[in-house]
C-alpha cells in the first residue's frame, strides 16, 4: 500500500508523546497532592551532651501505581522514536510495511565504536539526511557550541534508553529525595544555641535516613521538653537508578522535560527530513 502523508505517519509518534505527557503531568499532580509526612516522619532528638540528628522515617510506600505510570512514560517516549524511524521508512519507500521492517528501530548508543553495526542494522534503508538526524542526537556526539542545550538533550536521550531498558525487565525503584529543600529551623530555651550543624550529603532517603546532627551549646537534659525544629524539607519524585544526579540541576524533574523535548526534536527532524534545531 502506499502511503505518503507524513502528517498522517508521524501522527503516532506525536500520540506516544501526548501519552507520556499525561503521564508526567499525573504524577506531579499526584505527588503534589501528598504531605511529605505520608511518607516520611521527621524527629529530632538531642542526647544529654547536647549532641543530636534530625532523621527521617519511612511511614508509607510509595503508591504501586507511581512505577506503573513512570514506566508507562519511558516506554511510550522510547516508543515515538522507534515509530518515528518506522514511519520515515514508510515515507521514503512509500510501502506500508517498508523494506527491512521487522529489524527497524531508532537506535541509541553510548559507545561509537558501536553505532556503525547498530546503525546498519536497524535504519533499513533510510536516506543518508535521516541517519545523519540519527547520529547528530546521539549521547556520544560532543557537545554543539551553538546549541549548548544539545548536551543535556542527548544525556537525557542515554538516560531514557537506559531506564526504558530497565523497567522491562523490572520495577524501576521509585524513592523519595530530599534534595528539593532542606533548610531546618530551630526554636531553643533561652540561652542555647545551635553551636555546629552538619545537613548529610545530597542522596536518596531510605526506609531510615540521618538528614543532620547538630550540637546545642549550653545545653541541659531539662531543655528537652522545649526545643522545636521545623524541618522545612521537601521531598521529590526520584529513582535510585544510575546515573546519579551529577547537579542540583540535574534534577528529575529536569531529566523528565529534557526526554520530552528531545523526543519531539526528533520526530520533528525525522518528518522533516532535517535537524531541527
Amino acid at each position: 500500500m502506499a502511503v505518503t502523508d507524513a502528517a498522517v505517519l508521524f501522527q503516532a509518534c506525536r500520540k506516544r508523546i501526548e501519552r507520556a505527557t499525561a503521564y508526567s503531568k499525573e504524577l506531579s499532580d499526584s505527588w503534589g497532592a501528598i504531605a511529605n509526612e505520608h511518607f516520611y516522619r521527621i524527629t529530632a532528638n538531642v542526647d544529654t551532651d547536647g549532641s543530636g540528628a534530625i532523621k527521617a522515617t519511612r511511614v508509607n510506600p510509595i503508591p504501586p501505581d507511581f512505577m506503573f505510570k513512570l514506566g508507562e512514560l519511558f516506554y511510550q517516549l522510547r516508543a515515538s522514536l522507534d515509530s518515528a524511524v518506522y514511519a520515515s521508512a514508510v515515507l521514503e519507500s512509500g510501502c506500508e510495511p517498508p523494506p527491512k521492517h521487522e529489524s527497524l528501530a531508532f537506535p541509541i548508543v553510548l559507545d561509537p565504536l558501536k553505532y556503525p553495526k547498530k546503525q546498519a542494522r536497524e535504519l533499513g534503508d533510510l536516506s543518508n539526511e535521516r541517519r545523519r538526524i540519527v547520529q547528530s542526537i546521539q549521547p556520544f556526539v560532543v557537545d554543539d557550541p551553538v546549541m549548548p542545550q544539545l548536551a543535556f538533550e542527548r544525556r537525557a536521550l542515554g538516560i531514557l534508553n537506559r531506564w526504558a531498558r530497565v523497567d522491562r525487565h523490572r520495577r524501576l525503584h521509585v524513592v523519595g529525595s530530599w534534595v528539593g529543600r532542606f533548610a531546618p529551623k530551630f526554636r531553643l530555651p533561652e540561652g542555647v544555641e545551635v553551636q555546629s550543624f552538619r545537613a548529610i550529603e545530597s542522596g536518596f532517603l531510605e526506609d531510615v535516613s540521618i538528614l543532620a546532627t547538630f550540637v546545642l551549646s549550653n545545653w541541659n537534659p531539662a531543655h528537652a521538653k522545649h526545643v522545636y525544629t521545623n524541618p522545612n524539607l521537601k521531598i521529590e519524585i526520584a529513582l535510585d537508578e544510575k546515573p546519579t544526579p551529577a547537579s542540583p540541576e540535574d534534577s528529575f524533574g529536569n531529566r523528565l522535560r529534557a526526554m520530552m523535548i528531545v523526543c519531539h526534536r526528533i520526530v520533528d527532524s525525522m518528518e522533516r527530513g532535517e535537524f531541527v534545531r
